[in-house]
């Protein structure tokens, strides 16, 4: 595929050269068309002056010129011809040049002569004019109307003379034309090419800066001030798009260096408790304990794989949304009953505003799972003796579900933060249950529900979740 450049010098070029041409074709007929009328004139001209010499009396017509022939009409080389003719087409006056041949007797009115090409006695290529025309005297008698050419006027005249001269010129012409045509075709050339490329640099420029983007200059960005008007908005575009890689990129590295803390630990125990084992395998109780806490370890870690295999698959599309009829209060408390032992331990309070009949229409095992992930999220961080507080309420044409609880050491900049995948706020991550992939999960569900998901930290030391749940469902997922 040709470059930008390459056709655009190719496109350029092309339309001058048909403008070129188009030029010449008008000009080199224009330009002959106005040499040939001046010859024309030029050439009427003499043969008006020539028509001033008959002099008419009663006995006949002389030529005043006969005794001092003009010399352009001599027997020579560059010689001009003329013929005479009176009004019964008897020749009356030759020029000495025609010597014994005869010019053809070709004649319009005075007011219309007749102009033709032809070939002169002496071979040259001419051109000649016939004129009819009634020399000025009282005593002829006026040609009867109507008479054929030639016959109605009391003489006639041809004057030929020979075109090498205007060939010559219209040929100079014509040369001309396409030996400077072809030195502005080589001009142009070399103007568009200077042009096309001097025009082309900024984008040579931001091709070589992007070809040079990897993994490690993510944080280029273009001056885009400095950029054409056209290529602004592509230079604003790849600066918006290298900042998003590059917080992806950052993300994937927060995401592997997080995960291989989450891994290391279990995995560190693991180890641990099997070199154990097999130091003191004599020992059946510590080995049964050995046990014990290595499938505690195993747990954790097919916990933590099936998390990140289910965030994968929602961030692929691939949740099989089923709809159904859900009664949202009901669910609610089914997952409230699972963390009872764990909200009695911590001494927290609970706030219960669920009405009995909060029907939506939504897939139960995702829905499930989000109530799941967002209370378990709720009783692991809310400190002993906190609050927490779920209301459910309609809102708009759905629901509006809302779980809030205390909450310590947030700010605002860490609520984006909240839903990347493995993220905690606890850098020493002391905490085994979690490991920061509830809320991501969460979101992942909400959002192949359908479902508007928001987090805020309405007052001081309070979190809270906002989860919008739409009567009939996400659109484009039919019921089951």
């Amino acid at each position: 595929m040709k470059s930008i450049g390459q056709r655009l010098r190719l496109q350029l070029m092309t339309g001058l050269a048909g403008l070129m041409i188009a030029g010449a074709l008008i000009l080199y007929p224009s330009v002959r068309a106005i040499l040939l009328s001046e010859f024309d004139y030029a050439l009427l001209a003499k043969a008006r002056a020539l028509t001033t010499l008959p002099d008419p009396n009663r006995e006949g017509i002389n030529l005043s010129f006969a005794q001092a022939p003009l010399p352009e009409f001599q027997s020579r080389p560059d010689a001009e011809f003329f013929q005479v003719w009176l009004r019964d087409g008897s020749p009356f006056a030759r020029s000495p040049s025609l010597e014994t041949a005869d010019l053809p007797y070709r004649v319009g009115p005075e007011n219309a002569p007749e102009f033709f090409d032809l070939t002169l006695p002496d071979g040259r290529p001419g051109r000649a004019v016939g004129i009819g025309f009634v020399p000025e005297a009282d005593e002829l008698e006026e040609a009867e109307p109507g008479a054929e050419v030639g016959a109605r006027y009391t003489v006639s005249m041809v004057l030929a003379r020979d075109t090498a001269r205007l060939h010559r010129t219209l040929h100079g012409l014509l040369g001309g034309i396409v030996v400077g045509g072809a030195g502005l075709v080589g001009m142009m050339a070399w103007v568009v090419g200077r042009g096309t490329r001097a025009g082309l640099r900024p984008v040579r420029d931001l091709a070589e800066q992007v070809r040079g983007i990897d993994a490690r200059t993510l944080e280029t960005r273009w001056p885009v001030e400095s950029l054409p008007e056209e290529l602004r908005p592509i230079g604003e575009q790849l600066n918006r798009m290298m900042a998003r890689l590059l917080a992806a990129f950052d993300r994937e590295r927060q995401f592997t260096a997080n995960a291989a803390h989450e891994l290391l630990t279990p995995i560190a125990e693991l180890r641990s408790l099997a070199e154990a084992a097999l130091k003191w395998r004599e020992d059946t109780e510590a080995t049964g304990e050995f046990a014990a806490e290595v499938l505690d370890s195993a747990q954790q870690m097919e916990h933590l794989a099936r998390a990140l295999l289910s965030l994968a698959r929602m961030e692929a599309g691939m949740a099989d949304v089923r709809l159904e009829p859900v009664n949202l209060a009901e669910l609610l408390d089914e997952m409230r009953q699972c963390f009872d032992e764990r909200i009695s331990a911590r001494r927290l309070s609970m706030r219960w505003n669920v009405p009995g009949m909060a029907q939506a229409r939504t897939d139960r095992a995702l829905c499930r799972g989000i109530c799941f992930n967002l209370l378990d999220n709720a009783v692991e961080y809310t400190p002993a003796g906190g609050v927490i507080e779920c209301e459910v309420a309609p809102h708009e044409d759905g629901l509006r579900m809302t779980l809030a609880n205390t909450a310590q050491g947030l700010v605002p900049g860490d609520l984006p933060r909240l839903f990347e995948p493995l993220w905690r706020k606890d850098k020493a991550r002391t905490a085994r249950a979690h490991a920061g992939l509830g809320l991501p999960l969460a979101l992942a569900y909400a959002k192949a529900l359908g479902m508007r998901f928001d987090v805020a930290l309405p007052r001081e030391d309070w979190f809270e979740v906002i989860l919008d749940v739409p009567a009939g469902g996400p659109e484009g997922v039919s019921s089951s």
